[in-house]
């Protein structure tokens, strides 16, 4: 069993807590706007992506795991020097420019983690900057060249988190905050923590009710190898994954988890992750973690029963 001292806590300020009255990210996207008026639109709208997440606090709580939250793109009172009016005012210009909805694939989808967490942000970019680079200038070259800035973002992020862990002398989490700015995770915990900042710079965009997909696959290779060389235990990374629950719960949205089914070859892909998705939803009792369970005629009498 878990602990439950810091995520427990954790969960009970969050629901406790009022979300901040004002909305930022529309605001640090108008800026973008303004500065990038007649580039492209796929740079245009990946320099607006860039902004929410350079103006994104880099702020912890005591006993947080996972670092970012999204109560932070909302805050109670607005930059200093904005009127409500000039607010009013942003929201209107950042409605003009429109946003892709449900029905154009903007949301209720989910990341390739298996690519992320294989190639790291730095390895995508670096694939991004090389398809770029074969291209002539055009709508391609324009595409690739977003993911590029998006990508670059993506890694500022996770690096401003890293020096404020440092400076509030989390050295272990700020290591692993720097370690994928660039390369892939090593450890479960680090694989966890680019998972949830991925799923946060969703949201970062407005996109709702995006997936984790299938967890317990594309995680578990991490948490066998730190099993076996001793780095974790399995209350351990319960606790992580209690963790990620809390914060998951946070969102006020549905947020699909997948375990269970069968592996690509066809065999039965229940493993021991499965089981601590299934625990860590006992114990959270969120009903935004929505985790769904695939069944087979081979799976397990234990995994039915679970």
């Amino acid at each position: 069993m878990t602990e439950r001292k810091n995520w427990e806590k954790l969960r009970g300020r969050a629901r406790r807590r009022r979300r901040g009255e004002f909305d930022l990210r529309p605001y640090w996207r108008v800026l973008a706007y303004r500065a990038s008026a007649g580039e492209p639109e796929p740079i245009f709208r990946a320099r607006a992506f860039a902004s929410v997440l350079a103006n994104l606090p880099a702020a912890f709580e005591p006993g947080e795991r996972l670092a970012g939250d999204p109560r932070f793109f909302f805050a109670e009172k607005l930059p200093e020097g904005v009127g409500r009016a000039e607010y009013q005012a942003v929201l209107a210009e950042h409605q003009e420019r429109g946003q892709r909805d449900f029905r154009a694939g903007f949301d209720h989808t989910l990341a390739h983690y298996p690519d992320l967490l294989r190639l790291g942000i730095a390895g995508l970019a670096a694939r991004a900057r090389r398809e770029r680079d074969r291209r002539r200038p055009g709508p391609a070259r324009d595409f690739l060249e977003s993911a590029v800035i998006t990508l670059e973002a993506f890694s500022g992020l996770a690096r401003r988190f890293a020096r404020e862990a440092g400076r509030s002398g989390r050295r272990e989490l700020a290591a692993g905050l720097n370690r994928i700015a660039g390369a892939p995770p090593r450890s479960f915990h680090e694989a966890l923590q680019l998972v949830w900042l991925t799923h946060l710079a969703f949201a970062s965009e407005g996109r709702k009710h995006m997936a984790l997909g299938r967890l317990d696959q594309y995680l578990y290779p991490f948490y066998r190898r730190d099993l076996r060389a001793g780095r974790i235990t399995r209350p351990a990374a319960l606790d992580l994954l209690c963790h990620l629950w809390v914060k998951l719960d946070g969102f006020g949205q549905v947020q699909n988890i997948c375990i269970g089914g069968l592996t690509p070859a066809g065999r039965d892909a229940v493993n021991e992750l499965s089981y601590l998705c299934l625990e860590a939803t006992r114990l959270v009792q969120t009903p935004y973690a929505n985790l769904s369970a695939r069944f087979h005629d081979a799976t397990p009498e234990r995994f039915h029963l679970a």
